[in-house]
């Protein structure tokens, strides 16, 4: 399954404030952490998804998509692919759906891709949204 093209990318990440980090991390290093760093410098509201932040910092962090206050405009995911299936459910069951589905470098899952697609919700796997958002969206 190819990602959407540019032209289809462009105004989707453009239009996207609200996101949903799952497998934020709290380690600079990773880039679960300094992806959603920069994206947050670029003026989106980022929420970390994660059971294990969530615990020690309930209302910063969310334990998942479904303790979300408010929904999302995109998913961005940093999990292993082969975790990704893991979290089709709650993707499914956000309401509104989200815009956009985005798996970040190295990440990808055609179940959850083709999923999501027949709901009519686009996909990225395997690209890092910090890169792209930098390549589409510079003024």
């Amino acid at each position: 399954m190819p990602n959407p093209s540019d032209s289809v990318l462009r105004p989707l990440v453009a239009s996207c404030q609200r996101i949903a980090v799952i497998g934020y991390s709290t380690q600079a290093a990773k880039a679960g952490f300094y992806v959603p760093a920069y994206l947050k410098r670029h003026g989106f509201e980022i929420f970390p998804i994660n059971p294990v932040l969530a615990a020690s910092h309930p209302g910063e962090a969310f334990p998942d998509l479904a303790s979300l206050p408010g929904g999302c405009d995109l998913v961005l995911i940093f999990r292993q692919s082969a975790k990704v299936p893991d979290h089709l459910d709650d993707i499914l069951q956000l309401r509104p759906p989200p815009a956009l589905v985005w798996m970040q470098l190295g990440i990808r899952s055609t179940q959850v891709a083709g999923a999501l697609q027949a709901r009519e919700i686009p996909v990225v796997q395997d690209l890092c949204l910090q890169v792209e958002h930098a390549r589409l969206c510079s003024d």
